[in-house]
């Protein structure tokens, strides 16, 4: 009886332990919340739909962050107000955009600029494996 008990006490203690031994937001192969740690996966599921629409990144404010030229505008790209890059790759927490996104160390509002809510923490996990990848252009 008492192996049956001891069973049915550390079973729940080793699925959280075994489900919770792998961030998938640091995979750059991983789907978190339908956005991979990918640029071409964050253009088409964050910067298109969220940041790149009227009146915003679209060209209107900069950067510009439409389809072709988002890449050139954001990765090694000085931003407007400060000493940091829109993108410093493999350095996201010294990267302006991703301090925008999480609202980290900021100038102005926490984008995107109509939240909340603002991106999911599966969303912003993806973006910052992405530069912490080195940003590649993928």
């Amino acid at each position: 009886m008492r192996n049956v008990t001891l069973t049915f006490t550390l079973s729940p203690i080793l699925i959280l332990i075994f489900a919770c031994s792998h961030d998938g937001a640091l995979d750059p192969g991983n789907n978190q919340g339908g956005t991979r740690a990918t640029f071409s996966s964050i253009q088409s599921n964050v910067l298109s739909t969220t940041c790149a629409v009227s009146g915003c990144h679209n060209g209107t404010q900069p950067p510009n962050m439409s389809g072709s030229v988002a890449y050139s505008n954001l990765v090694n790209v000085g931003n407007l107000i400060g000493t940091l890059d829109y993108i410093e790759p493999n350095n996201a927490d010294n990267s302006y955009l991703y301090r925008k996104v999480t609202g980290q160390n900021i100038v102005g509002k926490r984008m995107p600029e109509n939240g909340p809510p603002y991106l999911s923490t599966a969303v912003t996990d993806s973006i910052k494996a992405w530069i912490d990848a080195g940003a590649p252009n993928n």
